[in-house]
């Protein structure tokens, strides 16, 4: 991955789990408009749950490991993290109709994960955030699209919010060789400025896209479309910068 070295584990055992799922969901029509709203509820427990894990993974044949030795053997490996139960809701809504001589559809939905590490420790976590909600996970989703239709022209925008993922391998923040050197000062990081940009960044991303087209002909319309609308910086993961604004025109055709 990127030259990111990957390591074996032959002491991996298989992950087991289960997961149960509860849910209603209810058509509606209200003045012209017809749509569905959608409620569920889940449950996942995991043993043995298999998680990449970064950091140096210096194997105990290796004697008095140097710091080239530390460096060769870092990268992510998948480890057992234990036990791990992730609880959570989802909602679901959509509405579609016309509002005099425009068409108007509107889809979103917004889920809520509480992801927990059943044995966390707080010696062994390696993560950086002081608690046990497991690693690499947005608690608070939402996204909502809305799209207007009018003769032959449509206009629509698409909204996506991602909570500020709290927890991520302490090694990707700290200092090169920190782990196994505590008291040594490099300077050098693997990612540098993600501390400050994760402390700079930690109410979450709200990113919005705008698209409008115009039918040219039967089968064949253009379209301007403009993704991050507010020139938005974030990260998918760590050191995964999304990209900026960007415009984008687009002819299609139907054959």
């Amino acid at each position: 991955v990127n030259g990111l070295t990957v390591l074996p584990n032959p002491d991996l055992q298989p992950e087991t789990g289960w997961n149960a799922e509860i849910g209603a969901k209810q058509e509606f029509k209200i003045a012209g408009l017809h749509g569905y709203l959608d409620l569920a509820g889940f449950r996942q427990e995991y043993k043995n749950m298999m998680e990449f894990t970064f950091g140096y993974w210096v194997p105990s044949s290796v004697k008095n490991p140097t710091a080239f030795d530390s460096l060769l053997h870092f990268g992510a490996k998948s480890i057992n993290v234990g036990r791990a139960r992730i609880t959570g809701a989802e909602i679901t809504a959509a509405v579609d109709g016309t509002i005099g001589k425009t068409r108007i559809t509107v889809f979103g939905g917004y889920t809520y994960i509480l992801p927990i590490d059943l044995d966390y420790d707080s010696a062994t976590s390696g993560g950086t955030y002081h608690g046990n909600i497991l690693k690499y996970r947005y608690e608070h989703t939402a996204k909502m699209d809305v799209q207007a239709d009018y003769k032959k022209f449509s206009t629509g925008i698409s909204i996506r919010y991602n909570s500020f993922m709290k927890n991520i391998d302490k090694t990707f923040q700290s200092e090169l060789f920190h782990d196994i050197y505590p008291t040594s000062h490099t300077g050098l990081y693997i990612l540098p400025g993600l501390k400050e940009y994760r402390e700079q960044h930690n109410t979450g991303d709200w990113v919005f896209d705008y698209r409008i087209s115009y039918e040219l002909s039967k089968g064949m319309r253009a379209a301007v479309i403009i993704n991050n609308i507010f020139n938005r910086e974030y990260m998918g993961r760590p050191g995964d910068i999304q990209p900026p604004r960007t415009f984008a025109l687009m002819v299609s055709v139907k054959i």
